[in-house]
């Protein structure tokens, strides 16, 4: 419906000039507006200006439809839960016109969930009625607008620390927490919708810190508000002193030295790490998956008291390591010929076209495998990934098909990917929308299942087969704690009538073995149904061949890299939960935990730190290159990070976006240091407008061309994403044949910088012009005078209120604080 704004011509000289203003600015409001998804904005006129609307012929007018209030259900609560519910509201003032919607039984018994609601918001709180504590919260909002974290960590620390005094002051006041916490700086995501700090107080048992327990106390890094809390303390009661006789830390260490079991790895470059691909890392023994996810899947620990190495409670065979491993961290001949999986490859005729139709057929000869009959091909496409599926690195390409079943019509995905190039099937997934579908193909369910067995069956036996010859391995094959041969109890299913068919799904990484040396996300990824066996998902890639390192040009022995690792960590003493039977036994056979009443019994030992007490368990494993020895996280950045923080100046007048911007990731370091007061170049600001544009995507992410615009800017440039990024959004020439990336940025250019960000250029070829007052105004260049005057009338840039200064070149500190301020304004027009 168009809108006919006209407005009065009582208006003096003076006030059609504002007029002007005010109407561009409406204008500039609505293109932003657009921009960055806000809708339809209205907007008034100073009171000055008599406005008058005049409706298009046939508009219909909205009705006004009032919601109906839900009730407060407080007054339906007998006396006890309506006295819990006054102490919950009491500790918690951001309840504060929350209604209570319902009161519910929580999972663990002598706890009840309490569920708040207003208009948008709901908050649920977790509460124990026995010791009469919260002890947890969980605050679901809905998808934020995309912002920058505005909240510093010292004022979120201030918030967290007041909430654990308010809840908890006799833990604190006993010595069950430590009062310092552990930060977890969770606002470097720029595709996260919840940016937070994460705060852990850490429980302590004779000033000993307790692994993986305490409080944890979240808070929104973008409004200060409180996220959720989750007090973790088990109810175990038996934590082992530590012994007069017990090992002392400098002892602990020598054993580390000795016995912590590393393995050569080749690294496949997945979608969660930056780390060269084909580049031999030495890592924890056993630490390699299909999945690309870099979780810390064996830790290493020595037992206080009895001066063993241990992993996740369990005690180590090293006779195990030895017959896997040899010398130089790869695995053994003897070890593969037992345990490896040999695939058979078939090339396909040299005459068939490997085309949609081809592929179609495998698809099809693959759901035959599988037992799926009577199909018929919806639709394919094709579709971009990341890793290579066979080794070049070229093939990067797959037809996805879709396939609907004669007579299962609700099916919600039966779907199968093949390479483009060899016509492998690299990926399938099936998603049945009920029991009965499943089990229309399936059949009889079993009475018991090896998850690992059928993985390892299903692909050996895969029709059609692959088109080059692979080597495969379970990665539950490679243990420390057991032999080999006995499956491990993460792989059984003891009775899968329990389970409900097409809800939870367990499998196999089988990891791809090239000379010897696992590769990292290379192989197949199986996920089965629990309550039949029957595939969920499969997933495989590959590694560029041409890219490996060559083993013999390896020096470094695992004797080398241990020593190497070891002499950049320390390590800590802190007590970790070892499991026990009922009478008080030690299981040695973790298969009993599924026999037995088992409980845990708290044990203190020495752990590699960072280990200790990690906020968060996912933590990557250490990956030492076997080059230079450099240790690396899955990730890419460095294993020992050290606290950029402190290079902030408290006293700087931009310290709060200083720290934000580092916390971000939007200020990259110059060797290691801020120079807060450096002129910023180029390329610095091409990685803050990229930080800018890819937290406004609401989607995956923007896409990044891959054949780059400059001679001087390859694949491999650290910034390469955000120099791409920023010249394919027009931000940047992407016509010259170089990116001028040291060059120096001067005021107005920033300013033209920021109007190209905010896709605002329009309004510079609509014969706009924008008012100015500066004293300096006659030294901005002619070109650039309308995008000083537009950020002026935005309020994003003014100088010093005199003057603009806009040949002076823009500092960092500048820059961040601009880009901080830009966000500030869009948040207050948003709201």
């Amino acid at each position: 419906m168009r809108r006919i704004i006209t407005v009065s011509s009582k208006l003096s000289p003076r006030n059609n000039s504002r007029l002007g203003l005010i109407l561009a600015t409406m204008a500039i409001w609505l293109i932003v507006g657009s921009f960055f998804g806000l809708g339809n904005q209205t907007f008034a006129a100073e009171p000055e200006l008599e406005e008058v609307v005049e409706e298009a012929p046939n508009a219909v007018e909205k009705e006004t439809v009032e919601e109906e209030q839900e009730p407060d259900k407080s007054d339906e609560l007998d006396q006890e839960l309506t006295r819990v519910d006054d102490k919950i509201r009491s500790k918690l003032d951001i309840l504060d016109g929350y209604r209570l919607d319902d009161v519910d039984e929580y999972r663990e018994e002598g706890h009840k969930r309490f569920k708040y609601q207003d208009d948008n918001h709901s908050i649920s709180v977790v509460y124990n009625l026995e010791n009469e504590r919260i002890v947890r919260l969980d605050s679901h909002v809905p998808r934020r607008e995309p912002t920058l974290a505005q909240i510093t960590t010292a004022e979120a620390k201030e918030k967290a620390i007041d909430y654990l005094k308010k809840l908890y002051p006799d833990l604190l006041d006993q010595g069950y927490l430590d009062p310092e916490p552990i930060i977890n700086r969770r606002i470097d995501d720029e595709r996260s919708y919840n940016s937070y700090y994460q705060f852990e107080f850490s429980r302590q048992y004779n000033d000993i810190p307790v692994k993986g327990e305490g409080i944890t106390i979240v808070i929104n890094a973008i409004n200060g508000e409180l996220f959720s809390i989750n007090k973790d303390f088990t109810d175990v009661d038996r934590f082992v002193p530590v012994k007069d006789k017990a090992i002392k830390a400098e002892k602990a260490m020598e054993i580390f030295k000795e016995q912590l079991p590393l393995q050569l790895v080749y690294m496949n470059n997945a979608r969660n790490t930056e780390l060269d691909s084909g580049k031999l890392y030495f890592t924890f023994f056993g630490q390699v998956d299909v999945d690309s996810r870099g979780y810390l899947n064996r830790g290493y620990s020595v037992d206080v008291n009895e001066g063993e190495l241990v992993t996740n409670f369990e005690q180590i065979e090293h006779e195990n390591i030895a017959e896997t491993l040899t010398q130089d961290g790869r695995l053994t001949d003897k070890f593969l010929e037992q345990y490896a999986i040999e695939l058979q490859g078939e090339t396909p005729p040299d005459q068939k076209e490997i085309d949609e139709d081809y592929t179609a057929d495998r698809g099809k000869e693959f759901l035959h495998y599988l037992g799926i009959e009577d199909v018929e091909l919806d639709r394919t496409s094709i579709r971009s990934i990341r890793r290579p599926i066979v080794e070049r690195a070229e093939a990067r390409e797959v037809y996805e098909m879709t396939f609907s079943h004669e007579e299962i019509r609700s099916l919600r995905h039966l779907r199968v990917k093949a390479c483009t190039e060899s016509g492998d099937i690299i990926g399938f997934e099936f998603r049945p929308r009920g029991e009965a579908q499943l089990l229309e193909l399936v059949g009889d369910r079993p009475e018991r299942l090896d998850l690992s067995e059928i993985s390892q069956d299903l692909v050996e036996n895969m029709r059609p087969k692959p088109s080059q010859d692979k080597k495969l391995l379970d990665s539950w094959n490679l243990t420390v704690t057991q032999d080999a041969d006995e499956p491990h109890e993460h792989q059984i299913v003891e009775d899968p009538g329990e389970h409900e068919p097409g809800r939870t799904f367990r499998g196999a990484e089988l990891i791809r073995i090239i000379d010897n040396i696992p590769v990292e996300a290379s192989g197949y990824h199986v996920m089965l149904d629990q309550a039949t066996g029957f595939l969920n998902t499969l997933r495989t890639a590959d590694i560029d061949r041409e890219s490996l390192q060559d083993p013999e040009e390896v020096n470094m022995s695992k004797q080398d890299a241990r020593e190497q690792l070891l002499s950049e960590l320390d390590i800590e003493i802190t007590y970790a939960p070892k499991t026990i039977s009922e009478e008080g036994e030690l299981v040695t056979d973790v298969r009993q935990i599924a026999e037995e009443d088992v409980k845990y019994e708290m044990r203190p030992v020495y752990q590699l730190k960072p280990y200790v007490q990690q906020i968060d368990r996912l933590s990557s494993a250490p990956y030492i290159e076997a080059e230079t020895g450099e240790v690396y996280r899955y990730d890419g950045s460095p294993f020992i990070e050290e606290d950029i923080f402190q290079l902030v100046d408290d006293d700087h007048w931009a310290a709060t976006y200083l720290e934000l911007g580092l916390a971000q990731g939007m200020l990259p370091l110059r060797e290691g240091q801020l120079h807060s007061d450096a002129d910023i170049t180029k390329e610095e600001l091409s990685v803050m407008l990229a930080y800018l544009i890819s937290v406004q995507d609401t989607g995956y992410g923007p896409d990044i061309p891959e054949e780059p615009y400059f001679n001087n800017v390859h694949k491999n440039h650290p910034k390469f994403d955000e120099i791409q990024l920023t010249a394919d959004e027009g931000i940047f020439d992407k016509d010259q044949d170089r990116f001028p990336a040291d060059e120096k940025v001067t005021r107005e250019e920033m300013a033209q910088l920021i109007i190209k960000t905010l896709d605002l250029e329009l309004l510079m070829h609509n014969d706009l012009t924008f008012s100015m007052d500066y004293q300096d105004q006659d030294e901005i260049s002619p070109e650039l005078r309308d995008y000083v005057g537009l950020v002026t009338g935005l309020g994003i840039m003014n100088g010093d209120g005199q003057e603009f200064s806009p040949q002076e070149k823009l500092s960092r500190a500048e820059a961040i604080t601009i880009l901080y301020q830009l966000d500030e304004e869009l948040g207050d027009m948003k709201n």
